[in-house]
């Protein structure tokens, strides 16, 4: 009997999950800021956890899904490997393997759930520049002049740079700062921008915004997912970088990468941008 005890024991201590859900019913005087401190979870690992709320007003009675411990779950669709998400959140592969007790080359299941912690966020991003890549994928548009690529006609000036990725890819900050815009704005849709001191970045197409206007965020953490929102034909990060009032070239700020120019045949649909 103690045998199999022990057996079953170890069993569960092997393969339980490395993370659980809280669900928690809203409460009279609740908002993000409380429940953070609580429960030890960034606010933006909540917003991105429950994008079904308005922050600003949480619904007394209404459900939160609280993670334990901070950070968020992808969801394997066809073709991902265990490399794609450690580099989608520039991650230890490694370390990402050994909280999921799972070996580095498994062959993972279409549906099957790996779990991030946010301590793992960014934890193998550049950090000897004064920015680190916000999000990870391919160059499709830089800055300086190019045809529209909405109409196909004509030139303009683009004051960013697109990064091509798949839609919920996630944004991180690359810089730390004060949140000074997270809301709709025209065309660069969803929008965040963050100001720190002489600079102000700007992140646009969001598919989803995960943090608040006035919240401090660090660099590396978390603030919303890649969409296609505003003027955009396809899914991916416009980022623009600001010094003074005026927009820079961002590849003058940001790490140097292995991080490659696309073609029109690697990805027709991603690209156009503010």
């Amino acid at each position: 009997m103690l045998l199999a005890f022990l057996m079953i024991f170890v069993s569960v201590v092997l393969y339980s999950a490395p993370y659980k859900v809280l669900v928690y019913h809203i409460k009279k005087g609740d908002n993000y800021y409380k429940l953070s401190k609580r429960f030890n979870v960034s606010i933006p690992i909540l917003m991105d956890w429950n994008p079904h709320l308005n922050p600003w007003l949480l619904p007394l009675g209404a459900k939160l899904y609280i993670p334990q411990p901070s950070g968020v779950v992808h969801v394997v669709k066809r073709g991902d490997t265990l490399w794609d998400i450690s580099h989608a959140y520039f991650t230890d592969l490694d370390a990402l393997a050994k909280v999921n007790g799972i070996e580095r080359k498994n062959i993972l299941h279409i549906g099957e759930k790996i779990f991030i912690p946010e301590s793992l966020f960014c934890s193998v991003a550049n950090r000897n520049r004064p920015f680190i890549w916000p999000t990870y994928g391919y160059i499709t548009s830089g800055f300086g002049w190019r045809t529209n690529p909405i109409t196909h006609r004509g030139i303009e000036f683009h004051r960013g740079i697109d990064i091509g990725a798949p839609m919920g890819t996630p944004i991180f900050a690359s810089r730390s700062g004060i949140v000074k815009l997270a809301r709709n704005n025209g065309a660069y849709g969803l929008c965040v921008m963050i100001k720190s001191g002489k600079y102000v970045n700007a992140y646009g197409h969001l598919s989803r915004i995960d943090v608040v206007r006035g919240e401090y965020v660090r660099r590396g953490q978390l603030i919303g997912r890649v969409g296609s929102t505003g003027r955009s034909t396809g899914p991916h990060l416009y980022f623009e970088v600001w010094v003074y009032g005026r927009r820079y070239d961002p590849l003058h700020y940001l790490p140097k990468t292995k991080i490659m120019y696309a073609t029109d045949s690697d990805n027709k649909s991603v690209g156009g941008a503010k």
